[in-house]
């Protein structure tokens, strides 16, 4: 009891993270209104008030706190208050037992003008403590960083954003968001996969199931197009289903509208172009946007390495809605010939949709006079040009994007390392990894359509005219 009584200088501590009792919960919502039913976040308020006027409490604690955005009332009165944070260090993971991403934080009764930030989540767990010592002694960037104390306030839910690049700063304090601009991303559907989500394929025409429509549930490092394989089925009207905690649906009125999608989880983000009719789940998100124009422009800033950049700098991997929609907006080149180049893309992307039967723009594509061999050959040349096509098209919006953005060097030099993470493009054809495995496909798929003609599941019927898909696909 006396102990409870006591103020101290120095407060050290890994204090516990997670849910509480209820009761703890009752007390803790009396005590501290910014504990964000955390317990850590009421550990470090408490700790906070019990020291000395001149004293500091540091804790070794989990990242998330310092960054999701249903913590900012707490980073407000707490962690970000001005003059408050003295030191913070990002530690990334390995360092605790638990499985998460830490950071460490020193918070100073005696007011303090800038907060001394370091980063060593690159080293392993073993060299973290020397690699500190090195970043500190050298305090060379991008690794260390002296930031105002009152900056991290400013920052869009006061994120501890002390390692964003410069052109997202001064992008926080010149632009409109991309939701001001017009532009807002949302979530969606919960569905339980197993009872609501199959392939197009798997749906019979003959005896359709009461719902089904296409669905965008997430994709692969595919950006401006992906494949739309999914669709979700019911048996009764898609919002006749009665809400538990596996199927929610949310945001009823933007599923179908047309505009860009993109997957929530992933190291390196990519968007893609959602036509009209789909439906969206928490996987696979929807930005809608009314307009094609103005969607083909998105797509080529979205998909260039300065946006992925900051979004990872923002939210990690989890690139929920919320942290895409508060990233600064600026137009980026000349917008005409940046749409025609992404349209380009897309129109070429479907086109080589088109020789794979697992896709719904499958459109039979072997009837032809020449060999195998040459009909290989001309498939592998134009996959290699596809990715070249998508590569300069990058190139050329990251080139529009670091002038809009007023890219310094040392961001320059950042975004140059990081487009060296950045995965192969995925191809559109689900076989084919890179060009060289195009003569076994070419053998393979004539042979499979052959089959499926002669067992009905092609409608050979239909003219093969390019622009009519053969059946099978419920779409």
């Amino acid at each position: 009891v006396d102990i409870c009584h006591r103020r101290f200088d120095v407060i050290l501590m890994n204090p516990p993270f997670g849910e509480v009792t209820p009761a703890a919960k009752s007390l803790c919502n009396t005590h501290w209104s910014a504990w964000n039913s955390n317990v850590l976040c009421a550990f470090l308020l408490h700790m906070w008030e019990t020291l000395e006027n001149d004293g500091a409490v540091g804790a070794i604690f989990d990242r998330t706190v310092s960054v999701k955005t249903t913590y900012e009332d707490f980073r407000r009165s707490s962690l970000c208050a001005e003059g408050r944070l003295s030191a913070y260090v990002d530690l990334g993971w390995g360092v605790l037992d638990a499985n998460v991403e830490t950071a460490m934080a020193v918070l100073s009764r005696r007011s303090v003008p800038a907060s001394y930030c370091a980063d060593v989540r690159s080293a392993t767990p073993e060299d973290k403590s020397e690699r500190l010592r090195d970043v500190l002694s050298t305090k060379a960037e991008p690794f260390f960083k002296l930031i105002d104390s009152a900056t991290f306030g400013t920052l869009p839910n006061a994120i501890v954003g002390y390692d964003f690049p410069s052109y997202l700063l001064t992008g926080f304090l010149e632009c409109s968001s991309l939701e001001e601009a017009g532009y807002k991303a949302y979530s969606a559907h919960t569905l339980k996969a197993e009872k609501h989500n199959r392939v197009w394929w798997e749906v019979s025409m003959d005896s359709p199931p009461f719902f089904f429509q296409r669905m965008f549930n997430g994709s692969g490092y595919s950006p401006y197009s992906t494949a739309f394989r999914e669709v979700a089925i019911a048996d009764c009207a898609l919002y006749a289903l009665p809400r538990n905690s596996t199927t929610i649906l949310r945001n009823r009125e933007v599923h179908g509208k047309s505009g860009v999608c993109f997957s929530k989880r992933g190291d390196i983000f990519c968007c893609h172009a959602a036509p009209a009719g789909m439906l969206f789940t928490q996987e696979g998100r929807p930005l809608p946007i009314p307009k094609e124009t103005e969607a083909l422009q998105l797509l080529a800033l979205l998909n260039t390495p300065l946006f992925r950049f900051a979004l990872n700098k923002l939210c990690g991997q989890h690139k929920s809605g919320g942290y895409i929609n508060m990233f600064p907006y600026r137009q980026v080149g000349e917008q005409l010939l940046l749409r025609t180049a992404v349209t380009n893309v897309i129109n070429e992307a479907n086109s080589l949709r088109a020789f794979d039967e697992t896709q719904p723009l499958f459109m039979a594509p072997w009837a032809c006079d020449s060999s195998l061999r040459a009909s290989s050959t001309a498939l592998a040349r134009r996959l290699d040009r596809y990715r070249e096509q998508v590569a300069n098209l990058e190139e050329e919006c990251e080139k529009q994007a670091r002038l809009a953005y007023k890219a310094s060097e040392l961001d320059a030099k950042q975004l140059d390392d990081f487009v060296k993470e950045q995965p192969s493009v995925e191809l559109h054809i689900d076989d084919i990894a890179n060009a060289a495995q195009t003569e076994w496909f070419v053998a393979h798929s004539i042979v499979s359509f052959a089959i499926g003609a002669l067992f009905g599941r092609w409608d050979m019927r239909l003219p093969t005219d390019a622009t009519q898909p053969l059946t099978g696909s419920p779409m």
